[in-house]
């Protein structure tokens, strides 16, 4: 299983489960919302863009690394694996 599948799981859900844990969820500096997973011991804060322009879909940061990475598609976001 992808970690983005957890991530994904665990997001819409926005509760804890099996999988991992809901962290929170929020508003950034560009007024995007953005939710938050624990899996295995990492926190993901995943962004999502609705703005065609930007090239991007997700974005997904490692909260312990601070490493981001850019999914283009809506439905990509599963395959995601850190």
């Amino acid at each position: 299983m992808y970690i983005g599948e957890c991530i994904e799981t665990i997001i819409l859900a926005r509760r804890n489960g099996a999988l991992g844990e809901y962290v929170g969820h929020g508003i950034d500096s560009n007024d995007r919302e953005y939710r938050m997973a624990k899996v295995n011991g990492v926190v993901y804060k995943v962004t999502q863009n609705i703005e065609v322009d930007q090239g991007w879909y997700w974005k997904v940061t490692n909260m312990n690394s601070w490493k981001t990475e850019h999914i283009e598609d809506q439905y990509d976001l599963a395959r995601f694996n850190g």
